[in-house]
C-alpha cells in the first residue's frame, strides 16, 4: 500500500491486478456453480427475477457462502490468501451481530 503522496509502485499494481482478476474469477464461478446446484442438483427451475420464490429464496442464501469460500480458494491459489480473509472477516463482522459472533 502506498501513503498519501507516494507514486504506486510496480508491486501495488501487481497487487491489485491479481486482485481484481480474483474478484472476476471469483463472481463467474459463484454464479455458474450456484445455478448449477439450484438447476441440476436440486431440479430447480427459474431465475432470481422471474421466480418462483423458493428458488430466489434459496439462491440468495446459498450465493454468500459460496462466494466467499470461492473468494479464499481462488485467492490462495494466486498466493493472497491473508488479504481475502481479511476481506471475508471484515464483510461478515459486519453482518452478523455482535451478540452472536462473541
Amino acid at each position: 500500500m502506498t501513503t498519501p503522496g507516494q507514486q504506486n509502485s510496480p508491486g501495488d499494481l501487481r497487487h491489485w491486478l491479481i486482485v481484481m482478476i480474483v474478484f472476476g474469477i471469483t463472481g463467474f464461478s459463484a454464479l455458474v456453480f450456484s445455478r448449477l446446484l439450484l438447476n441440476v442438483v436440486l431440479g430447480m427451475e427459474g431465475s432470481l427475477w422471474s421466480g418462483p420464490w423458493s428458488y430466489r429464496a434459496i439462491y440468495l442464501a446459498v450465493i454468500p457462502p459460496f462466494y466467499y469460500a470461492t473468494l479464499i480458494l481462488v485467492g490462495s491459489i494466486f498466493g493472497k490468501r491473508e488479504y481475502f480473509m481479511q476481506r471475508m472477516v471484515k464483510v461478515w463482522s459486519r453482518l452478523i451481530p455482535r451478540r452472536i459472533r462473541g
